[in-house]
């Protein structure tokens, strides 16, 4: 009976251990087995200490179980915010570009894949990306908004949540000058020589009336519409801003305005951090930004920082510059307001077939889900279709640096509720509670942008070619307009256009439109 026993007994033990070694074989290869791709990461220095580091994280070590059954581990490479596009350019230049890149410059990915440098996807997505396919219906297009000569060669983030530009103010100071909420470019006017002259505030020789954010920023989705005074068709935003008549008058009002002292050139270089300070010190009284960056913990949590300085600090969003043909949530002309970065692997990777099966997983669900929320039941549970943090201090520690730093491509699947309501909060369910309300009442969503900028499906080989060096001259010159002297504006800025267009600002316009018109 003993022998019997423990004959039995080696028999089970045998038989778990290749029912365990059955599971990992069809779960998993060995680690050595796995071949490591790379993912792009942006530093924006926000990761919680008690969190870890960059490289090894609850996130880094989820992604890591998730990918193994296809095949794969990742290597992260870590580059500061404020140099990616810097930085990519460089890194596709020389071949060795991360497996899982991104970048806002759709122009750099449209040079790499006329010059071979960016892999065609199209057969392994059509065989490995179901997800992939599944997610993108979401989107206007589909898959052929990405498509070039019938290829697929980039992905983009796509996008349905509180994005769109508005104008902060410091409600507080509005109230002490007794003036109302300025809903014109003159009226507003008005509001910051108001400020300025009674300096609400007490900021001294420190304060800013107005700011734009790393130096002239938001002026082409925030200030230009309340200038365009009729409505544009979506050919209208194929054409370069310096070319748009609108754009003159918008400068010569911003040149204005810092002429008189109402604006300051201490942001010019700035590379956001000095921005971000002066709010949280109660020294800038309005500024034009994303409409959720205040609120953010992702940017520094700056509307409670600030209360904290200032607990009777009110900032609220104002609609100064809208027209009844370009409303606050209603224009973005430089960029589609559905998709934001755009998602590439470069030709130089040599496991492709894996990288497509890691970038379906990456478009599930699931990976959208838990870069954005975390964990349900463990981090959240779902309260009438809404994200609700078990722990909102956990949260926020666990959650909050992920996405904006390993970056998704896209948003999670709660943001695409029919109910506009349950949207916008689960937009903002790492934000603090407190400003919740206000948010639900302020915030609009980028799928409401009655007039943006079209994708346009294909090379486009002249704006290749011509884009980088009109871009480089025009963020030469247009901070010059600006913080320039008021005499002799209108000779200054015909000048600046009329080079643009002499090098070559026509030909890219001429080119976009004809693709556009054709698709």
């Amino acid at each position: 009976m003993k022998k019997t026993a423990l004959v039995m007994g080696m028999l089970l033990i045998a038989a778990i251990l290749a029912f365990v070694s059955g599971c990992k074989q069809g779960s998993a290869p060995d680690s050595d087995e796995l071949v490591e791709l790379t993912w792009l990461v942006w530093n924006r220095e926000i990761i919680p200490p008690e969190q870890g580091t960059l490289t090894d994280n609850w996130w880094t070590r989820y992604v890591d179980e998730q990918v193994a059954p296809l095949g794969a581990k990742i290597k992260y490479v870590i580059i500061p915010r404020g140099q990616e596009e810097e930085l990519i350019s460089t890194m596709l230049a020389a071949g060795n570009a991360p497996t899982f890149s991104y970048t806002y410059d759709l122009n750099l990915i449209k040079t790499y894949i006329n010059g071979g440098g960016i892999a065609d996807i199209s057969t392994l997505v059509d065989e490995y990306g179901t997800d992939i396919k599944n997610f993108y219906n979401n989107s206007p297009g589909g898959l052929d908004d990405f498509k070039i000569g019938g290829k697929l060669y980039y992905l983009a983030y796509l996008n349905n949540w509180i994005d769109p530009k508005t104008t902060y103010i410091r409600t507080d100071w509005l109230n002490a000058v007794g003036m109302s909420a300025p809903s014109t470019a003159d009226e507003f006017y008005e509001v910051l020589k108001a400020i300025k002259a009674k300096d609400p505030g007490k900021a001294g020789s420190a304060l800013v009336p107005f700011a734009l954010e790393g130096g002239t920023g938001y002026w082409e989705s925030e200030v230009l519409p309340g200038f365009v005074k009729t409505p544009p068709a979506l050919e209208r935003f194929l054409t370069p801003l310096p070319m748009w008549p609108e754009t003159k008058d918008c400068f010569r009002w911003l040149n204005k305005l810092y002429n008189e002292g109402l604006m300051s050139d201490e942001f010019l270089v700035d590379d956001g951090n000095l921005f971000k300070q002066k709010i949280v010190r109660g020294e800038i009284f309005a500024y034009c930004w994303s409409g959720h960056h205040p609120y953010y913990p992702g940017y520094g949590d700056l509307y409670k920082t600030l209360k904290q300085n200032t607990p009777a600090a009110v900032i609220s969003s104002i609609d100064t510059f809208k027209q009844s043909n370009a409303p606050w949530a209603g224009f973005s002309p430089e960029k589609n307001p559905t998709y934001e970065y755009y998602w590439f692997i470069p030709s130089s990777e040599k496991n492709l077939e894996i990288a497509v099966k890691v970038l379906n997983w990456m478009a599930t669900p699931a990976c959208r889900d838990v870069s954005t929320n975390g964990i349900e039941g463990v981090d959240y549970i779902l309260k009438d279709g809404v994200v609700t943090p078990i722990d909102q201090a956990a949260f926020d520690s666990k959650v909050g640096f992920v996405n904006a730093q390993y970056n998704s491509l896209g948003v999670p699947s709660v943001y695409f509720s029919s109910d506009r309501n349950v949207t916008i909060l689960n937009s903002i369910v790492g934000f603090d509670p407190m400003f919740k309300d206000q948010l639900l009442k302020e915030a609009r969503l980028s799928s409401e942008y009655k007039y943006y900028k079209p994708s346009i499906p294909g090379l486009t080989p002249i704006g290749d070619k011509l884009n980088p060096a009109l871009e480089e001259y025009w963020e030469e010159e247009y901070p010059k307009l600006i913080y320039g002297p008021a005499s002799g504006f209108d000779a200054r800025f015909d000048a600046v256009v009329k080079t643009y267009r002499e090098m070559g600002g026509d030909q890219v316009a001429a080119e976009a439109l004809d693709i556009y018109r054709t698709k």
